[in-house]
């Protein structure tokens, strides 16, 4: 194949965006579910079947449980700033991966992300018209969690041999 052209009319640079988005959070969720093997004490790829199919809210209370136990008082604080990054860069790849986009004619190279939402007992709908800097500035996020989540884990004495 030589040149696709999606047949839904977005500008490629911000489809590949979010395929980049979707790619760097796996390399993330691959990450967590290493991190939760290694605290079972096992290797990553005999509990893989277990740890892809649980959820990051799961994995990410698995670690911080992990943490109280392991980690002193005073290092906790820190610990939880890379958790809430994780987090954050999961709302990034959930905002972005799940929306769904359109464009409005106006300007044809800014595609929309419609969003429809659910919370206590509410609806929210929201169309935000998305320029590629938020795209990459949300893959950027995501790569950062990632990179100061495994130097926090190393630096408690974790991934020894990555």
């Amino acid at each position: 194949m030589t040149s696709y052209r999606p047949p839904i009319h977005l500008p490629d640079d911000h489809m590949r965006m979010v395929g980049i988005i979707a790619a760097l959070w796996e390399h993330l969720d691959v990450t967590l579910q290493n991190a939760v093997a290694e605290i079972m004490s096992l290797k990553p790829i005999d509990v893989r079947l277990l740890t892809e199919n649980l959820t990051v809210p799961t994995k990410l209370d698995i670690l911080a449980a992990h943490a109280r136990q392991a980690l002193p008082k005073d290092q906790i604080t820190t610990f939880n700033k890379a958790i809430s990054a994780v987090q954050m860069a999961y709302g990034q790849r959930n905002a972005h991966v799940h929306a769904k986009w359109h464009h409005n004619g106006s300007d044809p190279n800014k595609p929309w992300r419609f969003a429809v939402r659910t919370k206590g007992g509410k609806i929210s709908i929201t169309q935000t018209p998305t320029e590629l800097s938020e795209l990459e500035a949300a893959a950027t996020q995501i790569w950062d969690a990632r990179e100061e989540l495994i130097q926090i884990l190393k630096s408690y004495g974790m991934f020894k041999d990555s």
